[in-house]
């Protein structure tokens, strides 16, 4: 497959799932949100120990985003429970993940672009933990690597084009606002020309937030189903065609 077939795919595969994809992606922003500030509350005391436990509880639940997503590209009637898959496989998946971060940490010593590539190459190495319970964490590895071949440059694109366009499209409105500020003395003891401005920035900062919030909606449930048949394609599982929407 090529990146617009991949997106085809996911298109097709999204059709009567979009609140579900959508929803799944909100809950876990806001789980994440709040485990954070629950952490920052606990550990505030340690920066370290903050970002590890927030990383603990977490991690889980995006393994089991990515696993719902490729749900749906299988063509599969599911609800919003698969979002918690990961916590079945709970100490396979954090044993999986130190494993993949001392492993990528190794290659990245011999240069960084060694790094990147093996973050690529492991890139599938959760798909396989879950489809196939009685892999150890290192067979998962070794399969990720294995379909890997041959198919990193496809990935690379794929997600330079998703999240290129995530941030760049903000970025404008994110560099109009501070430069808007910039011009602007201060808004204590401002003239209205200042308090405008500073109204004016505030504004387009909040703009630019809003348009990344709804690409984030747009993008990344296609992106996410997009990497699902990525993956489907590169272990050579057939996809089961979509049962026909009722909405």
């Amino acid at each position: 497959m090529n990146i617009d077939q991949l997106r085809m795919a996911a298109g097709k595969s999204l059709k009567g799932n979009w609140g579900l994809a959508i929803g799944s992606l909100m809950l876990t922003g806001i789980i994440y949100t709040g485990v954070h500030y629950l952490c920052l509350f606990i550990f505030s005391f340690s920066t370290v120990l903050r970002i590890l436990f927030t990383l603990l509880l977490v991690f889980p639940l995006y393994v089991g985003l990515f696993f719902l997503f490729l749900e749906i590209a299988r063509g599969k009637k599911i609800d919003i429970g698969h979002l918690f898959i990961g916590y079945r496989h709970y100490f396979r998946i954090i044993l999986t993940g130190i494993l993949m971060i001392l492993l990528i940490g190794l290659w990245s010593l011999l240069f960084i672009v060694p790094g990147v590539i093996k973050c690529f190459s492991y890139s599938q190495t959760f798909y396989y933990l879950l489809d196939e319970p009685d892999l150890s964490p290192l067979q998962a590895i070794k399969k990720s690597t294995e379909s890997m071949q041959g198919s990193i440059w496809l990935l690379c694109r794929l997600s330079l084009i998703t999240y290129g366009i995530w941030f760049l499209i903000p970025l404008i409105f994110y560099f109009g606002g501070l430069i808007a500020l910039s011009h602007q003395s201060g808004y204590l003891y401002a003239s209205s020309v200042d308090q405008q401005l500073f109204f004016m920035s505030l504004l387009i900062l909040i703009l630019g937030s809003i348009v990344q919030l709804v690409l984030y909606l747009l993008l990344f449930p296609r992106f996410l189903t997009a990497l699902a048949h990525f993956h489907l394609e590169t272990a050579q599982i057939p996809v089961r065609e979509p049962a026909p929407s009722t909405d």
